[in-house]
């Protein structure tokens, strides 16, 4: 390589790349690309081929290869084997004759292509580039090049796109995921990369199917109906569903298809199957495996590897030992073996991966030999099935006995696992940590593991059918109840890890770090569970809050902890701390999924019952938080006001500023409630004091929305009500602003709904509160908050009857808070509900507008005036008595309006001037009628 041609610059610090084959690398950018298309590299595998091109032609030492891509980090000589394996996947190095990176044996790698070392004559759009490759199209990397079914591959796209539809079937080994991914990479574009792969391999519960789909497109689905909400947000946009592996909850998997397909419009559903879904609207698609030469056809090398089954072979083989070669002589027996692999891609790699140990015609030996025992055997099975279990049998037993035992202890792993997770269930008193490392290389090499380097960090998982084998063998494996302990303790050591880090609000990998261990943990708790292990059962359970809560399982979680608890009799383990924080989580579960139901309530009177016993401070507060949040929802404002006010007693013993400031907030929600908005503003003032900070919700504590967003959406309400309207409008726009600088979408719903879209619709401003409640429909819709989606839809109910149009149906039944909002929103829709708790001093805050609104409806019903008028003072006496100058104006221009119509016009005119008076420049609806109305009395 000349001196100026440094990867990245040339001499003259223009920036360069270099091109290989159909390759092209950008190395200032860290960008590779195919064909002009952003390959998908983790950034590992690219470390290692960035040094390998700038040293192109010599050869690079292990050691200088790890101390580059680990420095200062101790790592196994294996790690560097499995990032160098699936870098050669990704380059599809040995296909077609292609070779990239060779391995001089004792030496090193060497770089070998030719480089083409260029300038680029246009502006290359490197943004949108950089884009495309690091966020992708939501798939997972794909293990390899994809041989033989490029012409599939376009017949199921062009059904997909034409029927929405499509469930690709075959025999277990044939390459239905692989295909998929393929489809699902090939329609990225047109989808706008809404593309997303949902692997059902490690679901259990069929009931699960749908919150795991929510999960899969980052819904954060905590309402009941799942379905619906998946409905709701799919509706919004194009997307196609990958669902993989659906024949062990077939009928969950149909049932979502025909959902899908009939609640909304675009989209579309690509299925994987060893049989059909037999859904209403299914297209199938079947698999053939790949074609291999015929018996006695007489060809050379490269005719050979014109055949589908050949290729794949040749390219597996090499891609394990690029020091192998082919010759014509090797054609009639790589021929056959294809064929007697049935022309099956697992199986074919299985045995082609074997060929750097054997040789392809001892390979050939051995396989035969073993084929024919293992044929006597499962007569009844299918051909292909005996072909797959012998070919696993056969590969099986070619390991040694240390990669038998770490393939069996392997198979626990519902889902993907690292390095480290291997190490901490594989190890034991034979097989050291060293010894782990390597046979998880070793396996992996073998295709008997598979190995994503998309990431920080590479990551391993058993093919499904590989794993349901090892399962089998495992069942006679007399380590298996240990492995599953192992595997449990590990998933709570990682639990309680991923509990610690959740509070540091500037982890951003947090997600990927932990978000992948819930397929595991479920498999530890009920394994836990079965075998009567309780204390790691609950041990488990406790731990997994936080990661349940984020992912937004908020049922499922729900459901594991009422059996536990309706079970604590007979578990000695569960002691009283435990307990109570398992009921703190039980009671943010129920409300979340049921809302302010008499359970949510019990689960956090149990927690407090509990911490005051064991004088828990920080457990007092959370427990408090919870029963003053279902008091609130319930309409028993007395009674939380009641919990808010322990809440600050509690908060000032233990000196905790945040949680001062948090009763701030409650105090000026629980005072407004109950008619006393002079305090509730003062305490509101104080809880927006601090600058917000960025942060998490933290699930398992009462830190659930920024305080300063809903203290900014209680103030607002507060200030108009107290006549404030201009002050209110800007608070409410503070409330908006904080909730986007948070980045909180439940912080957003509630600035919202209990703020902003209230204030505008009182105050008359149609206009902004059209767009406010459109932002709130799409933002509750998009995130599955059911709740905040109900307030939205009320809103929208009211704005529709204003506005002459068909009013639009709320769904679920309406909270008391809900109801006294609804009352002061317009006349039309109070209930009878609403007038009792405002009569009777259950809802002291709206009080004055709902009976006022009730006097209007019973004076358009026929009502005589003289039979309301008095209803009209009294609520009008109730304003006054709050201080609340918009409801007292509203109650005034009533009351005037029947003075008037009495000839009391100069009675009307100074009860209406008094109610007016300090309103300043309000450009309300109100305060514009009080103006006409006095012009017209004068």
């Amino acid at each position: 390589m000349p001196p100026d041609s440094t990867p990245g610059t040339s001499a003259d610090g223009k920036e360069r790349s270099f091109a290989f084959g159909a390759f092209e690398l950008f190395p200032q950018r860290r960008v590779l690309t195919c064909e002009g298309q952003p390959v998908r590299l983790g950034g590992r595998a690219l470390d290692i081929l960035l040094l390998l091109v700038e040293n192109a032609g010599r050869v690079v030492g292990k050691d200088e290869l790890i101390a580059h891509v680990w420095p200062k980090t101790f790592v196994e000589e294996a790690n560097l084997r499995v990032h160098l394996t699936a870098l050669r996947k990704v380059l599809g190095d040995g296909q077609n004759g292609e070779r990239y990176i060779v391995n001089v044996v004792g030496r090193g790698y060497s770089f070998v292509a030719p480089l083409r070392a260029w300038e680029p004559q246009q502006q290359i759009s490197f943004q949108s580039m950089d884009a495309r490759a690091s966020a992708g199209s939501g798939l997972p990397a794909p293990l390899g090049p994809l041989i033989g079914r490029a012409d599939t591959v376009k017949a199921i796209a062009s059904q997909i796109l034409q029927h929405r539809f499509v469930t690709i079937c075959g025999s277990p080994g044939i390459g239905k995921t692989s295909v998929a991914l393929a489809v699902a990479e090939h329609l990225a574009g047109a989808f706008q990369n809404n593309v997303k792969f949902v692997d059902l391999a490690p679901l259990t519960d069929p009931s699960r199917l749908t919150s795991t789909i929510a999960s899969a497109l980052g819904i954060q689905a905590v309402s009941a109906d799942i379905m619906q909400s998946l409905l709701e947000y799919l509706r919004g946009t194009r997307h196609l569903i990958v669902l993989d592996n659906c024949e062990h909850v077939i009928d969950a998997a149909a049932d979502f298809a025909e959902r899908a397909l009939r609640g909304t419009t675009n989209t579309h559903v690509l299925a994987t199957s060893r049989e059909p879904l037999h859904a209403v609207g299914e297209h199938l698609q079947r698999l053939v495996p790949l074609s291999a030469p015929a018996e006695g056809a007489l060809l050379d090398l490269n005719e050979a590897r014109s055949f589908p089954a050949v290729e794949l072979f040749v390219t597996r083989a090499l891609a394990s030992q690029d020091t192998l070669e082919f010759s014509d002589d090797d054609v009639p027996v790589l021929a056959d073996l294809c064929r007697r692999l049935d022309g099956l891609p697992l199986a074919i790699e299985l045995v082609a991966a074997r060929v750097a140990q054997l040789g392809v015609h001892d390979l050939a030996r051995r396989f035969e030999d073993r084929f024919q025992v293992l044929k006597q055997g499962r007569r009844t099975a299918l051909p292909r099935h005996q072909t797959l279990r012998a070919t696993l049998d056969w590969s099986y037993d070619l390991l040694p006995e240390a990669e038998k035992r770490i393939l069996l202890r392997l198979s626990v792993f519902a889902g993907q696992f690292t390095s480290e997770a291997a190490v901490g269930v594989a190890t034991c008193r034979m097989i050291d940590h060293s010894g782990v490392m390597e046979g998880v290389g070793n396996l992996s090499a073998k295709s008997l593991l598979s190995v994503d380097i998309s990431g920080s960090q590479a990551r391993y998982r058993l093919l499904e059918t590989t794993r349901s084998y090892a399962i089998e063998k495992q069942r006679t494996f007399d380590a298996a109840h240990d492995t599953a302990r192992r595997h449990a303790e590990y998933m709570l050591k990682r639990l309680q890890e991923a509990e610690r880090r959740y509070e540091d609000v500037e982890d951003h990998n947090w997600h990927e770090d932990y978000a992948g261990l819930i397929d595991d943990v479920r498999s530890a708790i009920d394994w836990a569970t079965s075998c009567g292990e309780w204390k790691i059962s609950i041990d488990l359970l406790d731990a997994a809050a936080t990661l349940f809560f984020h992912l937004y399982l908020s049922a499922e979680y729900r459901a594991r902890l009422e059996h536990a608890l309706e079970h604590a009799g007979a578990m000695p383990e569960l002691d009283q701390a435990q307990e109570m924080r398992l009921c703190i989580s039980l009671g943010i579960a129920i409300f979340n999924t049921k809302g302010p139901v008499p359970e949510q309530a019990a689960a956090s009177a149990r927690a407090l019952s509990l911490a005051d016993l064991l004088k828990a401070e920080t457990y007092q507060l959370r427990a408090l938080w919870g029963l003053a949040r279902e008091r609130y929802a319930s309409g028993d404002y007395a009674s939380a006001l009641a919990f808010s006010e322990r809440f600050g007693q509690v908060a000032r013993e233990t000196g905790n500023d945040e949680a001062i400031l948090v009763h701030a907030r409650m105090m000026s929600l629980a005072l407004h409630l109950v008619g006393k908005h002079d305090e509730a503003r003062d305490h509101a003032m104080v809880a927006i004091a601090p600058v917000s900070r960025r942060f998490r919700p933290r699930h398992r504590n009462f830190y659930q929305y920024d305080f300063g967003v809903t203290a900014r959406a209680h103030l607002a309400r507060i200030l108009w009500i107290r006549g404030l309207h201009q002050e209110a409008t800007a608070i409410a726009e503070e409330a908006i602003e904080a909730a986007h600088l948070v980045g909180s979408a439940i912080s957003l719903c509630n600035a919202l709904a209990l703020g902003a879209c209230p204030v505008a619709i009182w105050d008359g401003n149609t206009e902004l509160a059209d767009t406010l409640v459109s932002t709130l429909l799409e933002s509750s819709t998009s995130y599955s908050l059911g709740y905040w989606h109900q307030w939205g839809c009320i809103y929208r109910q009211v704005l529709d009857l204003a506005a002459g149009r068909p009013a639009i149906e709320v769904p679920g039944t309406l909270s008391a808070l809900q109801i006294d909002m609804l009352g002061t929103l317009d006349p039309r829709l109070i209930t009878p509900e609403a007038v009792q708790r405002a009569t009777g001093g259950a809802a002291a805050w709206s009080a004055p507008e709902v009976m006022r609104g009730d006097c209007v409806n019973r004076l358009a019903a026929g009502t005589s005036p003289h039979q309301v008028e008095g209803s009209l003072w009294q609520a009008l006496s109730i304003a006054r008595a709050q201080k609340a100058k918009s409801w007292e104006l509203r109650c005034s221009l009533d009351i005037g309006s029947l003075l008037a119509a009495g000839g009391r016009r100069d009675e009307a005119s100074e009860l209406v001037s008094g109610a007016l008076h300090g309103m300043g420049n309000s450009a309300s609806r109100d305060v514009a009628r009080a103006r006409t109305f006095l012009g017209s009395v004068e």
